[in-house]
């Protein structure tokens, strides 16, 4: 349940563009300042929208609570992680939030 979720220190995002759903993003905290990204899913009408540049760039979200890096989990299928700024950090994408 939601409870449990909020325990393990999981949070899900959905992310909406007018009233329609564009994606969700769930992450983990991971500690020591870390956000786990569990799941990224863009619906395919949104995928040329690139929801994520909005919600790790622009949003401040991860920053404002409290992290300093946002952690891809490994082997992230087609992943566009490069293009919003991440880098490769051996089976995963890492992006330090200043």
């Amino acid at each position: 349940g939601f409870a449990d979720a909020a325990a393990e220190g999981r949070s899900t995002y959905l992310v909406q563009h007018g009233d329609e759903t564009a994606g969700v993003i769930a992450v983990r905290d991971a500690g020591e300042g870390t956000a786990q990204v569990e799941l990224d899913y863009v619906t395919p009408r949104f995928r040329d929208f690139a929801p994520g540049e909005f919600v790790f760039r622009r949003s401040g979200l991860f920053r404002d609570r409290g992290y300093a890096r946002v952690l891809t989990a490994p082997g992230m299928v087609a992943p566009y992680y490069d293009r919003l700024g991440f880098t490769r950090d051996g089976d995963r994408y890492r992006l330090d939030l200043a």
